[in-house]
Order: C-alpha cells, then sequence, then structure tokens
C-alpha cells in the first residue's frame, strides 16, 4: 500500500478514534438513528430477550462487516475496536504490515483485525483468522468469504497440543471473553448472571497449522483469553526458526495474568524483545512490562514482541 494510503488510513482510524473518545454527545450527534437503535437494543430488548440481532458495520478503513449486536457495538458506532490499545494496535498494523505479508489472527472474533490486514496486505497477502467459538466463527466466515485466499478461516482452539479441549463459551454480549478459562472472570459483576457453557472444541497448534497452510506469518496477533501461553508452546518451531512480530493481550497481575507472564518468558527465552505501542502506533521497547502497565495506569495493553 503506498505511503499516501497509509496516511489516509491513519486520519480515518483518528476519526474513529476521537467518536470513540468523545463522549455520548459526540456518537450521537454524529448519527442519531444508529446510535439510540444500537444503545436501545443493548439496555433495554437484550436483557429480556437475550438474543442478537445481526447487522451490517461500516470499518474505518472501509469494509463492511456483519456483526451480531450487542457484540462490537463499538464497531458499529464508530468504525472501529475503539479500546485504547486496541486503537494504538489498528495503528501500528497499518505502519508495520506491508503488501503480501501473512497475518495469523489467534482469536479474531468476528474478524475486525483481519479485514483490516487483507486491506494492509493486499491481494497478494493472506489473513489466516483462527476462531473457536462455533456461533462466532460463523460470522467470521461470512465477513471472509468476498475475499477469497485473502482470508482463510480454521474453526479450532489453539493450544499446546492437537485433539479436543474444553471451551467455555459466554453468551453474546460477553462473547470477547470466551477462553479455556473461566476462572480469570468469576470476580467480575456481569459474571453471575452470563455464565459461560463448556463446549467439546476441535484444538490444533500454531506448528500444524502453518504447515497445513504451507504459510509463514510475518505478524502474530493474539487475543486469546488466557490461552496465549498454550498457544505459544504449540507455536516453537515456527517462533524459533521464523521472526514475526507477536502481539499478544496483556493483563495487569491482579487479573490472573499467569499466561500472559508465562507467554512473554518463553518469547523471551526464543530471543524476543518487548515494545508497548505509543499513541502514534510506534513500537517503543519496554524493560519491564508490568512496571509499565502500572505507570500507565492499565489494566491491560496490547504488548508487541521481536526479534
Amino acid at each position: 500500500m503506498p505511503p499516501a494510503e497509509k496516511e489516509i488510513l491513519l486520519k480515518k482510524l483518528l476519526d474513529a478514534e476521537q467518536l470513540a473518545t468523545g463522549g455520548v454527545f459526540k456518537r450521537l450527534s454524529n448519527n442519531p438513528a444508529k446510535y439510540l437503535m444500537a444503545v436501545g437494543f443493548h439496555r433495554l430488548a437484550y436483557p429480556h430477550l437475550r438474543k442478537g440481532i445481526n447487522i451490517t458495520a461500516k470499518t474505518f478503513f472501509g469494509a463492511f462487516m456483519n456483526i451480531r449486536l450487542p457484540a462490537a457495538t463499538d464497531i458499529f458506532l464508530t468504525g472501529a475496536k475503539s479500546h485504547p490499545s486496541e486503537i494504538r494496535l489498528a495503528r501500528f498494523m497499518i505502519q508495520r504490515l506491508r503488501e503480501g505479508d501473512c497475518f495469523l489472527d489467534a482469536g479474531a472474533h468476528y474478524g475486525f483485525f483481519s479485514l483490516l490486514a487483507a486491506r494492509l496486505t493486499g491481494p497478494s497477502g493472506v489473513a489466516l483468522a483462527v476462531e473457536a467459538a462455533a456461533p462466532t466463527f460463523n460470522l467470521l466466515k461470512f465477513n471472509a468469504a468476498p475475499y477469497g485466499e485473502q482470508i482463510i478461516t480454521e474453526p479450532f482452539a489453539l493450544s499446546d497440543r492437537a485433539g479436543e479441549i474444553i471451551f467455555y463459551e459466554f453468551p453474546l454480549l460477553y462473547s470477547e471473553y470466551n477462553t479455556t478459562d473461566p476462572e480469570q472472570f468469576k470476580a467480575e459483576p456481569w459474571f453471575t448472571g452470563h455464565p459461560p457453557r463448556a463446549v467439546a472444541t476441535p484444538a490444533t497448534t500454531i506448528d500444524l497449522l502453518l504447515k497445513k497452510r504451507r504459510l509463514q506469518p510475518a505478524f502474530i496477533k493474539m487475543d486469546l483469553e488466557g490461552g496465549e501461553f498454550a498457544a505459544l508452546q504449540g507455536g516453537v518451531n515456527f517462533l524459533t526458526s521464523g521472526s514475526p512480530v507477536v502481539v499478544i493481550e496483556y493483563l495487569v497481575e491482579s487479573r490472573r495474568n499467569s499466561p500472559h507472564r508465562q507467554a512473554a518468558d518463553l518469547l523471551h527465552s526464543l530471543g524476543f524483545f518487548a515494545y508497548v505501542i505509543d499513541a502514534q502506533g510506534k513500537a517503543i521497547l519496554c524493560a519491564d512490562i508490568e512496571e509499565n502497565l502500572t505507570r500507565q495506569k492499565l489494566t491491560s495493553d496490547n504488548i508487541v514482541f521481536i526479534k
């Protein structure tokens, strides 16, 4: 993608960020009908129906994607994943990904970052989108279909072994927290009213999946809600021989972050260094992840690992 086009995307992402952080009035005034429909459904209809509605959202980079409200309401209203760490990750991806790159989206959900990667890497690139939860995967596959071989979808949990594992799926509103370890969410105020269901789910490893697809990702994004360490263990062969950028969501210690600390230790042992993403989307070397989270008063952040 030419630099001028990337600058346009960065400007559109800034507009989405300002919409996300501008408060209720800004989002309401931007599109009153859309805002009232989304928020009204979330607050009034969904608590009684406990069923979502499929709707099309337009992303800041011009792609249309199918989502199921009330999940992904931020994409519907702003065109982007709106958490500050996700805005910074999108900015980093725009500046880092190149034409023809392979992008591995581990924990793809509805495919927002996979679609962004497809836009950035072009017809010669490929996004490998992996999602374990069957209801979520169905929408991911629908969103990927128009892209042909640019986006490949796989319905697996990524782990340290292939086979079948128990995966926990939350109701729609909390589906982004689907996990192999629901214990981490038991202290959350919403957990009691929205418990997960245990599902026997097929699992594979990064090494096996990449061998099957004959792919070598230049960029791996992981959002596995505590499954990062197991998934990385299943990718040690590739991580040893290759030099991908790896991004994992990292939680503070108070949120049961042992899998994230183990994931960071494994990556460090393989020659990777940790970086944080600044407000401009630049990777800044980080000597102490935990100290940085504390200093920035963050409960979670996307941490970049680069050899």
